[in-house]
């Protein structure tokens, strides 16, 4: 099984209760709540705010991956946001079942990050999209208590296959 983790507040309910998986990737500043295998960032900013960690693979858009430590997630001209990009990258290293924890995508703007910044939404269609065409040949589930405004199949935390 492979976690990836959004930043949407529904995924505090499974931080510390998850056990750890063979295959985690996470979103943006994940290692500072939870050791994670691979750490997904898009933009530029947050990039130059992360602590790199040793035995964490970190991973970008090609045009900022001449840096130190970051390495380009291929194909991801579709990705437009670190969600994205870590979803991508799960179909790219995993053929286990993808499960999406964190995103709240149509029930909240938070995050529980502080972006210091004008707060946007976090996803828009194009994001739905990419995200339905990604599950077309992979396993991608959507774990969370409400339905999030996806496409794709969404279970209950609690019918995680983990935690039965």
């Amino acid at each position: 099984m492979t976690i990836v983790w959004f930043n949407g507040p529904s995924r505090q309910l499974l931080i510390d209760r998850l056990p750890r998986q063979v295959l985690e990737i996470g979103c943006n500043y994940i290692s500072r709540d939870r050791p994670v295998d691979y750490v997904c960032v898009f933009d530029r900013a947050v990039k130059n705010k992360l602590e790199i960690i040793p035995n964490v693979n970190y991973r970008t858009i090609p045009r900022l991956a001449h840096y130190p430590h970051w390495i380009p997630v291929l194909n991801s001209d579709n990705a437009t946001n670190s969600g994205m990009l870590a979803v991508l990258l799960a179909t790219q290293l995993s053929k286990e079942a993808i499960y999406v924890i964190g995103c709240d995508w149509g029930l909240t703007q938070d995050t529980v990050y502080d972006y210091n910044t004008v707060f946007q939404r976090k996803y828009n269609n194009q994001c739905r999209k990419y995200l339905e065409d990604l599950a077309r040949n992979h396993s991608i589930t959507v774990v969370n208590d409400q339905i999030p405004d996806v496409t794709i199949p969404v279970i209950k935390i609690n019918d995680l296959p983990l935690l039965i």
